[in-house]
């Protein structure tokens, strides 16, 4: 079966409306979303804690895919998985929500988030602030370490 075919019985059997697909470069997303891997959005109205979005960051001038980690007066606040640092991200510049990756010929939905993953990926921004966005410090730091080894252990 194609892909196209896949992703059309997907949409079906869910009942949802997948907006596009985007190719991913990068990997602050990793081990969850690699480096050119495809995933298909849904545009929504408003998005839950824990959705990884894809959006224009405009301090960047570029699209963004990463996990929605706080919502604070009327902003989204979002991190990389595998990356430290929060971005302040205006709702309209928001293009969807991740629901699939496309990897291997087949469609993988995105897992949901704990609570306690919420919490860890935001105490590693918060321990990023305080060693003043010194990315040598937080890559040696317990807090970061400890979140590598329960959540990012890829290599």
């Amino acid at each position: 079966m194609d892909i196209n075919t896949l992703i059309e019985l997907v949409k079906k059997r869910e009942g949802i409306k997948l907006d596009w697909t985007v190719e991913i470069c990068g990997n602050s997303m990793m081990p969850l979303i690699h480096s050119g891997d495809k995933v298909l959005l849904e545009k929504l109205n408003s998005y839950q804690i824990g959705d990884v979005l894809v959006f224009y960051y405009e301090p960047q001038k570029t699209f963004i895919a990463h996990r929605l980690l706080l919502k604070y007066n009327g902003n989204l606040y979002c991190k990389g998985d595998n990356s430290f640092a929060l971005e302040k991200v205006n709702p309209i510049n928001v293009a969807g929500r991740v629901l699939y990756t496309l990897k291997d010929g087949g469609l993988i939905k995105l897992p949901a988030p704990s609570k306690d993953f919420i919490s860890s990926s935001l105490k590693v921004n918060l321990e990023y602030c305080r060693l003043e966005y010194n990315k040598t410090k937080i890559k040696n730091s317990i807090v970061y370490q400890e979140y590598r080894k329960k959540y990012l252990d890829f290599e």
